[in-house]
């Protein structure tokens, strides 16, 4: 998988890497936090005790699919969480 990706950030490097239907993939990181990639994009991490936050914005109807998949969230939800940037997070 990780050939689809060419060139991986720090924070992805020693991920594993499951991939989901269509154009999205979770990366799950030694400590077991995990990260929804959407088009490439890094949208959203889950962390062990459940909590989330989001790395974007807003997405495309594509993505809130992708969204709604893996975590269950509606869109509305989904901006409810709190906002951050993919180092922060």
């Amino acid at each position: 998988m990780k050939k689809e990706f060419g060139f991986l950030p720090d924070w992805a490097r020693d991920c594993t890497i499951e991939k989901g239907s269509g154009k999205w993939w979770v990366f799950t990181d030694k400590d077991g936090v995990q990260t929804l990639v959407s088009y490439f994009t890094p949208i959203m991490r889950r962390y062990e005790d459940g909590t989330m936050v989001r790395f974007v914005e807003s997405c495309s109807m594509t993505t809130f699919q992708h969204i709604r998949k893996w975590s269950g969230l509606r869109a509305d939800d989904f901006r409810a969480l709190p906002l951050t940037s993919i180092e922060n997070g």
